[in-house]
Formats: C-alpha cells, sequence, structure tokens
C-alpha cells in the first residue's frame, strides 16, 4: 500500500495545487494532470498511470511498449509466425493510433 496520504493531497488539491506526471510517449515525453487518487495509484503502479494517459488499457499500454510504438502487421509468415513487417503508417505512432492499427496488414500481406 502507498504511503502518501490521500487527504493531504486532496486538501492542496482543494486549494490549487496542481499535480503532474511525465508519462513515456511515442517520442519523448508528455505531461499528465493528475487527480489525487492517480497519485496514490502512481506510487504503487506507474503503468496503470500512464496507460490512463494514453487512454488504454494497461495491457495494450505494455505491448505498445514492447513494439516500440510501431504497429506490426496481423499476417502469419509461411513459417506460422507472425509478419513482422510494419503496416503502413504504424511507425512511432500514439498507444491509442496503435490499439487502432492492431489486425492491419503490410503491403506484402494486405487484403
Amino acid at each position: 500500500m502507498s504511503k502518501l496520504d490521500f487527504h493531504t493531497l486532496s486538501s492542496l488539491s482543494e486549494k490549487g495545487v496542481d499535480f503532474r506526471i511525465a508519462v513515456p510517449t511515442e517520442g519523448g515525453q508528455m505531461t499528465f494532470r493528475a487527480t489525487p487518487e492517480d497519485l496514490v495509484i502512481f506510487a504503487d503502479d506507474p503503468v496503470a498511470i500512464y496507460a490512463k494517459a494514453h487512454e488504454v488499457t494497461k495491457s495494450e499500454y505494455r505491448d505498445w511498449i514492447d513494439d516500440q510504438c510501431m504497429v506490426y502487421c496481423a499476417a502469419k509468415t509461411k513459417a506460422g509466425r507472425r509478419c513482422r513487417n510494419m503496416v503502413p503508417g504504424g511507425y512511432q505512432v500514439s498507444a491509442k493510433r496503435w490499439v487502432e492499427l492492431q489486425g492491419e496488414h503490410c503491403g506484402v500481406h494486405g487484403e
């Protein structure tokens, strides 16, 4: 459990204190305006807040990071492995766009 005091954070927020978190993006970072609740979650699970900032699930966020912010073809090769070609427009995309482009195909496997 986090040692952050939610009551204190809420009191500060009510007095006009803004909380901001630097969130990794495809091109660097963005600033996410956090609530007291977000800060308590962030202390224990930063990925949950990074995903929230990108408007995706934690699983989607992790997969986006694992794919280095790129969208790969959804087709299978003749050997049964997933094609590792990039889809058109799939280079260094936001997490939200990465989710939208899932299931797309590269120029070789385009339907």
